[in-house]
């Protein structure tokens, strides 16, 4: 659960709420430390309390469609090509 437990009083921002990370950095950060809360072995999180928690204005159909996406991405990147060998020659043709 994303909830600030401590409270700050209105107004206040820390500076750390400027600095940037990439969606990576943050979304494996936010794993990490939900994964510490709720105890060991939740590896998963339902899509929509994910958007609940994060306040997304986004659909769960969005998300899991991006989801499958990086998937496949992910999964063409390692397949391997085929690459025909080169032979080399020695001497020089004229």
């Amino acid at each position: 659960m994303l909830q600030q437990k401590e409270e700050q009083p209105l107004g206040y921002v820390s500076p750390i709420a400027n600095l940037r990370v990439t969606p990576q950095e943050l979304a494996q950060a936010v794993a990490a430390i939900e994964s510490q809360r709720d105890g060991v072995g939740q590896d998963t999180i339902a899509i929509g309390e994910a958007i609940d928690q994060l306040g997304l204005s986004v659909s769960p159909q969005e998300v899991y469609a991006e989801i499958r996406r990086q998937q496949a991405a992910k999964q063409e990147a390692t397949i391997p090509v085929a690459v025909a060998p080169t032979v080399k020659r020695r001497g020089t043709f004229r």
